[in-house]
C-alpha cells in the first residue's frame, strides 16, 4: 500500500513538473512573439483630394447626351484623424466635402435635352480599418480595405442650361434642397510610407447615401418610392498622411 501511495505521489510531482515546464515554455514563446512585433504609430491625420463622379437619378440620360464627362467633378476632398488599436486593426474619422452632378426625368419628358443641375455635399464618416499582410513591423507599402457609416447634407442646388432646348424648369418634376441623409461607405487604401512618420496614399471609395441626397425620392400615385432606394459617388482619393 506504501509502494503505491509513493508511486502516485511520483506520478503526480512528474505531472506537475512536466506541466510547469510546458507552462514556462508556452510563456517564452508568447514573450518572444510579442517582442517579435513592433508596434506602428497609432495616431494619424491625413489630407486628401480627388475626383468624383455621381451616380443618382437618371445617370444615364448623360450617357444618352452625350455628357457622361459631366458627372465627374475634381473640387473634391477632405481630411480625417484616426487610431490605430493594434498593428492590425484602426479606426478614423474623416470629413468630406464635394461638387456633384444630377439630372431630373428624362426619358419621361416631352421636352428635349438634359434637365441637368449641380449640388455641393458635406459628409461625416466612421470607419473600421483592417491593414492587411504581416503585421508584425512596420513596412513601406500597406494595403487597407476599410468600411463605414456617416452622414451627408446637400445645399446649393443649381440648374445648368447647355443649350438653347432647355427649359427654364422641368415640366413636371423638381428636387428639394438642405437634404440630411444616412450614408455608408467601403474602399481600399493603397500607401506608401517613406518613413514611420510620413506617407504618401491613394484611395478609392464606393459610398452610399439614401436616396434623398441628390433631392430627388420618386414616389408614384399612391405613394410608394420607386426606383434605386440609393445615390451613389465613387471617389478617387490621393493624400498624405502623417503617422505619430
Amino acid at each position: 500500500m506504501k509502494k503505491t501511495i509513493i508511486a502516485a505521489i511520483a506520478v503526480l510531482f512528474s505531472a506537475i513538473t512536466v506541466a510547469n515546464a510546458q507552462d514556462n515554455i508556452l510563456d517564452e514563446f508568447d514573450k518572444s512573439a510579442q517582442e517579435e512585433i513592433t508596434p506602428i504609430k497609432p495616431y494619424f491625420i491625413t489630407v486628401y483630394g480627388g475626383p468624383t463622379a455621381s451616380g443618382n437619378e437618371n445617370v444615364g440620360a448623360f450617357f444618352e447626351e452625350g455628357k457622361a464627362l459631366d458627372l465627374i467633378d475634381w473640387l473634391q476632398g477632405g481630411i480625417s484623424a484616426g487610431y490605430y488599436f493594434s498593428n492590425r486593426y484602426g479606426a478614423r474619422i474623416s470629413l468630406e466635402y464635394s461638387n456633384n452632378q444630377s439630372a431630373l426625368n428624362h426619358d419621361e419628358t416631352f421636352a428635349p435635352g438634359l434637365f441637368e443641375y449641380t449640388f455641393r455635399s458635406g459628409a461625416v464618416f466612421a470607419d473600421w480599418i483592417i491593414n492587411g499582410g504581416n503585421v508584425t513591423k512596420p513596412k513601406k507599402f500597406n494595403w487597407r480595405p476599410y468600411f463605414g457609416i456617416g452622414a451627408a447634407y446637400t445645399f446649393d442646388f443649381a440648374n445648368i442650361y447647355n443649350d438653347e432646348a432647355h427649359m427654364s424648369h422641368h415640366p413636371w418634376q423638381g428636387y428639394t434642397t438642405n437634404n440630411l441623409c444616412f450614408a455608408m461607405r467601403y474602399g481600399l487604401i493603397l500607401e506608401y510610407n517613406f518613413s514611420e512618420t510620413f506617407g504618401i496614399y491613394v484611395d478609392g471609395t464606393h459610398e452610399w447615401f439614401t436616396d434623398n441626397y441628390n433631392g430627388m425620392l420618386p414616389r408614384d400615385a399612391a405613394g410608394k418610392h420607386v426606383g434605386f432606394p440609393f445615390d451613389m459617388k465613387v471617389n478617387a482619393n490621393f493624400g498624405f498622411a502623417i503617422h505619430f
